[in-house]
């Protein structure tokens, strides 16, 4: 590969942004990298002759003003982007002529890097795959590039504005010792947390598992059904998500099967097709790794965005929809402009970005947000936004892709970068660097199948602690917090055992008496009772009384549907009745284990109604073994929210301690945080 040099960036006025970018230079109207939570970077339209297009890579500088920071070289057809965890480093590969761009922030500001191939696309060996996927994983160790029927790997810590350096890895799908009969190429990657695994969806229908550290595939491909393309065009068409769990893939069907989705169980190694209500056609697909969202799915369906709760995998939960201008692109040609349909959740976890894809001169992205308002979960239109500023007619403006941080600000790293000294300019840090004037260690060639390590860190310095004033608005006030409480009681036969004088049933309800005693102002409350159903005693109140009466009216059956009470209980704090700006709290008490129904049904009902925000407290009336214990523990919010007590009489005890705790929860606020 040849490095055919790179392009310095040159400051700006703010008026600059809206002129004819015809220079080979990036310009950059900031000098602040931005923040993890505000760092966005998209690319747009590609340049055909029939439709000049901006066709660049922009770096927007903070979500709020949907502002460009810097543009790269203009028409330069970027394809997939990929960044690194500080977004230091943006990459894209080409949708045609077989180049990587970089946005290189050095020195406190961006450089544009375009890295041709001169390698022949048609013969060996091959060279990159126009439109291909890219990626970096979260600890910044390499970035993998796709070749048709395969990857490369270069370190990160080589790539500056010489370019990418040495390919030290390559890998294809040949190697597992399958005879392809096409093509195939790598649509999308995705990894996981720590690194070492990467999930390659490829255009032969398969998902290939990476081994990233030693570059070698890892089992046996895992077979989905791909969208209804010609193969060589699935590359744009194709998009993919993992779960923050890492326990499912979710990957598009197009306009193949319409309201279905594609999810991969990781674990069974298996795919299947689940319908998800709201949608026609589908594409671009983002998991929320952030905030109280956590979890939640995202997916652009042309002319809607639509997000689910993924708790039951098989059963997608539609929580809340917005419209968008329908895609529209000269017919057969949408392969060519590119992945049009892309989306991601926003670093802070509130907001989403999806293309507009509407080339008939209005902007081509939109921001969304995902809130609980009264009437439920709600997408919101907050503002549309810029990536090319050309406004002629003729100008296509189309969003290809986008990327942020929001799968990486709360993921780990491997090793995180020290230096002992602080220079005067930004730098990436993302590896160690070593000195422009060391030796440089032996390369393998193109083809080498081991991946060198990065190189190694300077010798250790040890750092003696600083102190820095820290100034925070985050705060909480018990006696302002306000909540929304449903108490959510067993009301099964073995509720009337006797404990002393007192069966556990009229223990539980004197605790949760007292518990009620304690609310103030406009905190609410509801009753729920579960044994063979279940059912609202007491709608959300902020009546005392009304609750109190409602505790002593519950009647006892048999059995005990745990999963009925917390889903009962999730509709009541998501009902026009509860009070906006109120925290949802719900406490689950039992005595026993759940039947008939298994008790997974319950922890998938804790799953989505945390999803929502709801934070839930359960409590364990009994013995380890006479209960379900661990699921218990993960039916709560937080391990340390459950609770559990042989003795009904420490009830009254276990409901204070929650009193205390939901107004200011740990984990809720900053001062809290563990």
């Amino acid at each position: 590969m040849m490095h055919k040099g790179w392009f310095a960036a040159v400051g700006a006025a703010l008026v600059g942004l809206v002129s004819t970018l015809a220079s080979a230079e990036s310009r950059s109207v900031d000098t602040s990298l931005p923040a993890p939570e505000g760092f966005v970077a998209v690319t747009d339209d590609r340049n055909l002759w029939q439709w000049p297009g901006c066709d660049a890579v922009t770096i927007v500088d903070s979500l709020s003003r949907g502002m460009p920071a810097a543009y790269g070289e203009h028409a330069v057809s970027p394809g997939q982007l990929t960044t690194t965890s500080d977004g230091s480093i943006v990459a894209s590969l080409s949708i045609h002529n077989a180049f990587v761009y970089l946005m290189l922030w050095q020195g406190g500001e961006w450089i544009g890097v375009r890295v041709d191939d001169d390698r022949s696309p048609t013969m060996p060996p091959w060279g990159l795959a126009n439109g291909g996927a890219v990626g970096i994983p979260p600890d910044d160790s390499v970035l993998l590039v796709a070749i048709p029927n395969g990857l490369e790997a270069y370190r990160v810590a080589d790539i500056s504005t010489s370019g990418l350096g040495p390919v030290v890895a390559s890998i294809e799908f040949d190697d597992r010792g399958q005879t392809l009969g096409s093509m195939t190429l790598p649509a999308d990657i995705e990894f996981s947390a720590d690194s070492n695994t990467a999930y390659v969806v490829a255009t032969d229908g398969n998902v290939h598992t990476l081994d990233v550290p030693a570059m070698r595939w890892r089992g046996d491909p895992i077979p989905y059904e791909p969208v209804a393309r010609v193969k060589s065009f699935r590359t744009t068409g194709t998009f993919a998500t993992l779960s923050p769990g890492e326990d499912v893939l979710v990957i598009n069907t197009g306009s193949a099967h319409p309201g279905f989705l594609t999810v991969v169980d990781l674990k069974a190694e298996a795919a299947r097709l689940v319908r998800a209500e709201g949608l026609s056609d589908n594409w671009g697909t983002s998991f929320n790794f952030v905030g109280k969202h956590r979890g939640l799915l995202a997916v652009h369906g042309s002319d809607r965005v639509v997000v689910y709760n993924m708790a039951r995998r098989d059963q997608p939960m539609l929580l809340a929809e917005a419209t968008l201008p329908r895609v529209r692109f000269w017919p057969g040609y949408d392969w060519s402009v590119g992945r049009l349909k892309s989306i991601a959740w926003a670093g802070d976890g509130e907001q989403i970005i999806a293309a507009r894809g509407d080339p008939g001169g209005a902007e081509e992205w939109r921001m969304l947000r995902y809130r609980n308002g009264n009437a439920g979960p709600q997408l919101t239109h907050e503002t549309d936004f810029d990536s090319c500023t050309e406004r002629e007619v003729r100008y296509w403006r189309l969003g290809v892709d986008v990327v942020t941080l929001n799968s990486r600000i709360e993921r780990p790293t491997l090793t995180p970068t020290s230096t002992a000294t602080t220079t005067s300019t930004a730098t990436p840090s993302l590896t160690p660097t070593s000195s422009s004037t060391a030796t440089p260690s032996p390369e393998p060639s193109a083809t080498a199948t081991t991946l060198i390590p990065s190189p190694t860190a300077s010798p250790t310095v040890t750092h003696g602690p600083i102190y820095l004033p820290l100034l925070l608005k985050e705060r909480c006030s018990p006696n302002e917090r306000r909540v929304d409480v449903a108490l959510v009681l067993d009301a099964s036969t073995s509720m009337l055992q006797h404990q002393g004088t007192s069966t556990k049933k009229e223990l539980a309800i004197s605790a949760a008496r007292r518990f009620v005693s304690q609310l103030q102002g406009t905190d609410q409350a509801a009753v729920i009772w579960f044994n063979e159903t279940a059912g609202v005693a007491q709608p959300l109140t902020s009546d005392r009384e009304a609750v109190v009466q409602a505790l002593g009216q519950i009647r006892n059956a048999q059995f005990t549907r745990v999963d009925l009470g917390i889903k009962i209980a999730r509709e009541e704090l998501e009902s026009p009745r509860r009070q906006h700006g109120n925290m949802s709290v719900m406490i689950v008490l039992t005595d026993g284990k759940a039947n008939p129904v298994p008790v997974s049904e319950a922890v998938a009902e804790a799953a989505l109604a945390k999803a929502l925000g709801i934070t839930i407290f359960s409590v364990g009336l009994g013995h380890t073994g006479e209960l379900d214990a661990d699921a218990l523990r993960e039916i709560a919010s937080r391990p340390e929210y459950y609770y559990q007590t042989p003795d009904a009489g420490a009830l009254a005890e276990i409901y204070d301690k929650i009193a205390g705790l939901i107004p200011c929860a740990p984990g809720e606020f900053w001062g809290r945080r563990p």
